[in-house]
Formats: structure tokens, sequence, C-alpha cells
């Protein structure tokens, strides 16, 4: 049986004396640590920028589902059912699906997925300089880069979404999360690859299989990113270790988790991906695989007048683990313990 533990601190002296605690107590019970020993405390760790900024300079944390927790169907919520366990319907046939002690015990709690995530930082600062002089005539001089920042993620790098600011970033972030893209079905505004796109499409219509599995909508996660590692500027690479540590809670695993995993390697989850070449085995701009040997390893951004550009991706990320967990809830673990 394995067990992680989520802690979250407030100090660096915290962090150390609650991590010394947990490791008397788990010697005392006879419980084995997996240590990591490519890190300092040799445990899985990240750290919330005071800024919000993670490393490749995109602010996180800005797009959480609104749950509606009290079951209303309020329009525009996401049903609790997304997040927690135990209160399957037919619409989330959630596990356990048969009532009993299965289903008690796991209600209200949730499945976690945790990747770790390397991020070539160098390799993309230089990518979005090779690619700033691609940039349309009417992008600002200063904002090229930024122009290509924001196209692969669909928001500006300080949180303004591209959808509702195409041109240029507001002079201050704008991150009401109001938008869709049923106005853009080309992706002139927000390219149909750029990474906000695939894991929450929104208002786009999903190919008819899609719309079956998924009657009320797009899955959604609530997620919770933190960066490792020692900040960098510029193109040189330190070869020092840094990327992000994701946790994502969700009630379905393959529906949800893997389904988005699935989504951001091969993007044939909606007819629209069919108006640009290849559409069907593009990826997603930030996170996708580009080893794969039917991976299309362009990027295709739209632009006014039916023209458009085609930016040659490349790995920016490597995943060095993902692992699915069950978190109980808390009259789980007190039975659990007793």
């Amino acid at each position: 049986m394995d067990l992680a533990i989520h802690i979250g601190f407030d100090s660096p002296e915290q962090k150390a004396d609650c991590l010394a605690e947990v490791r008397r107590s788990a010697a005392s019970s006879g419980v084995e640590e997996f240590a990591l020993d490519c890190w300092d405390d040799r445990a899985l760790s990240g750290y919330r920028p005071a800024d919000g900024r993670l490393h490749f300079g995109y602010r996180d944390g800005i797009t959480s589902p609104n749950v509606d927790w009290q079951d209303t169907g309020a329009a525009g919520s996401v049903d609790f059912r997304e997040i927690v366990v135990g209160y399957p319907t037919e619409d989330y046939p959630t596990a356990p699906l048969r009532p009993g002690i299965w289903q008690d015990f796991a209600r209200d709690g949730t499945f976690v997925g945790l990747s770790w995530v390397y991020q070539d930082v160098a390799g993309f600062n230089q990518f979005l300089k090779d690619n700033a002089p691609l940039a349309p005539a009417n992008v600002d001089p200063g904002f090229v880069e930024e122009w290509v920042a924001a196209k692969l993620m669909g928001r500006w790098r300080h949180g303004s979404p591209l959808s509702r600011f195409p041109d240029g970033p507001p002079p201050r972030p704008d991150l009401d999360d109001g938008f869709g893209y049923s106005d853009d079905p080309s992706g002139i505004k927000c390219p149909l690859g750029a990474h906000i796109r695939i894991v929450n499409c929104r208002d786009q219509p999903m190919k008819f299989a899609n719309r079956v599995r998924f009657p009320k909508g797009p899955p959604r996660v609530v997620r919770r990113g933190f960066s490792y590692g020692p900040h960098l500027e510029g193109t040189k690479d330190d070869e020092k270790d840094r990327g992000v540590i994701g946790l994502f809670y969700f009630a379905r695993i393959n529906e949800q988790f893997y389904t988005l995993l699935r989504w951001m390697q091969k993007t044939d989850f909606s007819d629209a991906y069919r108006t640009i070449p290849n559409g069907l085995n593009a990826q997603d701009a930030l996170i996708g695989n580009r080893e794969g040997t039917k991976a299309e390893k362009t990027f295709h951004v739209p632009l006014a007048g039916k023209s458009a550009l085609t930016l040659q991706l490349q790995d920016f990320v490597s995943y060095k683990g993902v692992v699915i967990l069950f978190s109980p809830s808390i009259s789980a673990l007190r039975l659990m313990i007793s």
C-alpha cells in the first residue's frame, strides 16, 4: 500500500520542521519513505511565485471552475460530481456505482493527478526570439515576443485572454473569464492549438462522439500549479532542473484527466481542427510531445485576410512522472484509523 502526504507550508523553516516530524512518525510506524535523491530535502515540492508567474512567464491560477456544490443546476456552473465521488448519476457515472460500503467509503473523496514536468526555459525563450520576426506588421515591435507567447498559450503572459484582446495586451491584466470561442471558429483571435483552447474548449463544438460522451460540456478539473527549481532569464541553459508540479482534482480518471492528456497530444476531439492542415493530428502548442511518428509538429496561426503563419514547434516540456492518487474524505480517514 502506498501513501502520499500533501502538505502546504508558509516558510522553508516550517517545511523543514514538518518534514522531520513526518519522517520520525513514519519511521516509528514502520513506513518506508520513497525518497528522491535529486531533491535537496529528498521530497517532491514546489512553490508559488509571488507574482503568480511560472517559469515560462505565464500568470497561473486564473481559471477555476465555478463548482455547483449545492447541486442547484445553475447555468454556467460545473456539477460537483466532476470533482468528488460518491454521488453517481446517469450523466456522471462515478465509481463505485452501486450503493454500499465502498460507495460510502469513497463519498466526498476525489482523485488527484500529480504531474512532475520539466520545462526547457532556455529553449522556450529562444523559440520566442527566433519566431518574433514572423509577427505581422500591425503588432507593436515591443511586443513581438509576447505576441508569439500569447499565441501559444491563448493568453497574454500577464493573464488577459486573446479572445478579448487579440491585437495587444491591455495596460492592466483583465482576468475576466467570461469568454468563449463561438465568434472565432477559425482561430484568428485565439489559435485552435493554443493551450487554453484545448484544455477548456468552452463553447467550441466537440465532435458528435464527444458530445454524447460529455453531454454537460467538456471535462473540467480543479488545478493547482507549483514551480520548482531556480528562475532563469535568457536563452543559455544552466543545466539546472526546473519546471512545474501540477495537481489536478477530478472524479473520473479516464473521462477527465486522461481525456485532457490525450487531447493535448492529438486534437481530434472537435471537427474545428479539420479546417487547419493536418489538424486532427495537431497538438497543444505548449504541452505537446513532438516525438510521436504521426505528431503534427507545426503550429497554425491564422491571421486576418485569410493568411496564416506556420511555426515549427519543438518540445518545451518533458514529463518526469505522473501518478494518480485517491484523496479520501475526512470521514474515510477516520474510518481507516479507527
